[in-house]
């Protein structure tokens, strides 16, 4: 909103490439007007309902969209010969009202290349509890949908959160983390193996409040 100390009584102004010059009182209804168009300006409830002669209603324009970017530079992920699935944990929300709407995650992963040799080609998801299963289902898998990794040493893990998996509300308890997961892994060596992980995870969410 515009500080009307930066209105004005005395200076006039030109417009550029004319010659008509905007006096004060036309300079400062310019920013009325650009103030009253501005999304966080507040409109009434009664814009949208009849309230009870108890209520009080205002609004304070939209809400906010947050992106965080989580940068792996070297997150290992192992998992052994037993389970074949692995998990690591990259985030805790703080305990407050959040929603999550999408998640991306653009990775490299490389293969460690004994246990989990070359050709193999393990699975990778993110989700707000950790890999429990081979195949990974559930809550492996709400932030993001599972991908099949490719052959070769260093192939990339590259994963759009459709709406129907991301879009959840975060509160306390089990569902305020993010795990890298992995599965079926192969483990082609016969022992515990890893995939190490850079890249980026970017995380867009709306942030309501303090309770939760």
């Amino acid at each position: 909103m515009t500080d009307p100390a930066t209105k004005t009584t005395n200076l006039s102004l030109q417009r550029i490439g004319g010659s008509e010059v905007i006096f004060p009182d036309d300079y400062n209804t310019m920013l009325d007007l650009l103030d009253s168009n501005l999304p966080g300006a507040s409109i009434t409830a009664a814009t949208y309902a009849t309230l009870d002669a108890t209520v009080a209603g205002t609004s304070a324009g939209n809400v906010q969209i947050q992106k965080l970017r989580l940068t792996l530079t070297a997150a290992v992920v192992s998992a052994t010969n037993a389970n074949k699935y692995g998990s690591l944990l990259l985030l805790t929300w703080p305990n407050t009202n959040l929603k999550l709407l999408r998640a991306r995650m653009n990775l490299v992963g490389t293969k460690d290349g004994t246990q989990i040799a070359t050709g193999d080609q393990p699975t990778v998801a993110l989700g707000s509890a950790a890999a429990s299963n081979t195949t990974l289902s559930s809550t492996m898998i709400d932030t993001t949908d599972i991908l099949t990794l490719a052959t070769g040493l260093t192939p990339a893990a590259q994963k759009n959160g459709n709406s129907t998996q991301a879009d959840r509300n975060i509160a306390a308890g089990a569902t305020n983390r993010i795990y890298l997961n992995i599965g079926a892994t192969g483990n082609t060596g016969g022992g515990t193996g890893t995939v190490t992980f850079a890249g980026t995870i970017d995380l867009y969410f709306v942030d309501f409040g303090t309770f939760s």
